[in-house]
């Protein structure tokens, strides 16, 4: 039971959810009552990758009623009293998934965090202003990043009351972060590819013929939907985070030729009499030697040396 709302918790942190909000999400009627439907949907919807059995345990743990239904007062006792009991040991699980998004963001932007700050950098003293700053992590679809605001200065090196970041101070350090924590979490996502590694080995199935079947458009590369949709009919349905991670570890980027300060100045002010638009960052895809990477990495396959009859190494 503490995982599940270890779980829950987490995300109402990170989504910046208070109570209150998070009620009325369940609520769909608009009774005052959260039936095991409802509850069953708005745990879904956050994507937590919790199993039926789970969620109607903590239905029945939060349901002081004979009717199976959550009211208002039950919902905001149980979960307050849990959320304030396991702040100190949902902090670490916290700021996991905060830099866990911030690397996704600029994974999907493909930029560096250090040129997206010093586009704003109007002055060229490496340093950018407060309200600047917080404009960049908006920029780069970081949801709820001002609720995170404190624990992020934090790491990167910075005062609450700051008015000026230094920029290659900061993103240095948020970089550090964030590559340690991909460390630590690619033990997981290892985990997830040995286990599809041995699926492809009880079907008979090469890396190759998998990679071939889920190649719809025959372009030599997978989308995200490709081989989403290819793991799922192996029977494997990872969880958003999960997907995402495994995504990450396997999408090699590539550099871009544009400049990253042009293009950004580029969408800040304008050009022309143009119409401004945001960056549309170009569709993510995977190669054959991206996958075959990806295996090697996870310990699937290994490379023999071999020599042929002069002895020489092949």
């Amino acid at each position: 039971m503490n995982r599940t709302l270890d779980k829950v918790a987490t995300a109402f942190f990170t989504q910046n959810f208070n109570l209150k909000k998070a009620f009325l999400m369940f609520d769909l009627d608009g009774n005052g009552y959260i039936s095991l439907r409802e509850f069953r949907h708005g745990l879904n919807s956050l994507d937590l990758g919790l199993t039926y059995d789970e969620i109607d345990d903590l239905m029945r743990l939060m349901s002081t009623g004979n009717d199976g239904q959550i009211s208002y007062d039950d919902f905001i006792q149980q979960m307050d009293a849990n959320i304030r009991h396991r702040r100190g040991a949902l902090r670490e699980t916290v700021e996991d998934a905060i830099f866990k998004q911030i690397s996704n963001c600029l994974l999907h932007s493909g930029e560096e965090l250090y040129d997206v700050l010093k586009v704003y950098d109007f002055d060229d003293n490496n340093t950018i202003n407060r309200e600047d700053f917080i404009r960049v992590f908006k920029r780069l679809n970081v949801s709820n990043f001002e609720a995170h605001l404190p624990i992020v200065l934090q790491i990167g090196g910075c005062g609450l009351q700051d008015e000026k970041i230094d920029i290659w101070t900061f993103s240095h350090r948020i970089m550090r972060e964030v590559k340690k924590r991909d460390r630590k979490n690619n033990s997981s996502t290892h985990a997830f590819i040995r286990q599809l590694h041995s699926i492809l080995k009880i079907k008979s199935m090469s890396l190759f013929d998998f990679f071939f079947r889920l190649d719809v458009n025959q372009n030599g590369s997978l989308s995200q939907i490709e081989f989403k949709t290819g793991i799922q009919c192996l029977g494997l349905n990872p969880t958003r985070d999960e997907f995402a991670a495994l995504w990450k570890h396997m999408y090699r980027k590539k550099k871009s030729i544009k400049s990253v300060k042009d293009k950004a100045r580029q969408d800040t002010f304008g050009t022309g009499g143009s119409l401004n638009t945001k960056n549309r960052p170009k569709i993510q895809m995977v190669t054959f030697l991206d996958l075959i990477h990806a295996f090697v990495s996870a310990g699937c396959i290994k490379f023999a040396k071999a020599t042929d009859r002069s002895n020489t190494l092949i």
